[in-house]
């Protein structure tokens, strides 16, 4: 990550940078994108890796500057970390689709029936303790 003299950091990870030092970070928020009458919503999402392309759209935005987040290669997107559970947790009966938002995403039922959770993988899963850590899909659920 590139760093100026004008870089504030909020913590270990948040960090704030001019935009013409933000390619190859990413975004700690979404960016909202107002065009009167036509659209309001997020232009960039957060966890978005900045590109060169995005600099002259940010900057018709009006930003100078952006929180970016500055991970550590033992630490992962709440997003990513989110599809990894969910992948982890689906299975027979178990479903998941579509992107998360705010770090969440929600496992459905498939068919009707009782879910039972053997809590022990559970937890050998939640504090990576189990057979491969957090790497290896464990059998969570029973029929």
């Amino acid at each position: 990550m590139c760093h100026s003299r004008d870089s504030k950091h909020y913590d270990d990870r948040l960090v704030k940078i001019p935009i013409e030092d933000a390619v190859g970070t990413c975004l700690a928020h979404d960016i909202t994108e107002i065009r009167t009458g036509e659209f309001k919503g997020p232009s960039l999402r957060r966890g978005h890796v900045i590109r060169s392309q995005d600099l002259c759209h940010l900057m018709r935005l009006g930003k100078r500057h952006l929180y970016v987040l500055k991970l550590d290669p033992n630490q992962v997107h709440e997003d990513d970390a989110a599809v990894e559970l969910a992948t982890a947790l689906a299975g027979v009966g178990v479903a998941f689709e579509g992107r998360p938002k705010e770090g969440k995403l929600q496992l459905q039922a498939t068919y009707a029936g009782l879910l039972k959770v053997k809590a022990e993988a559970l937890v050998e899963f939640s504090t990576g303790s189990g057979p491969g850590g957090r790497s290896q899909k464990l059998p969570y659920f029973q029929r």
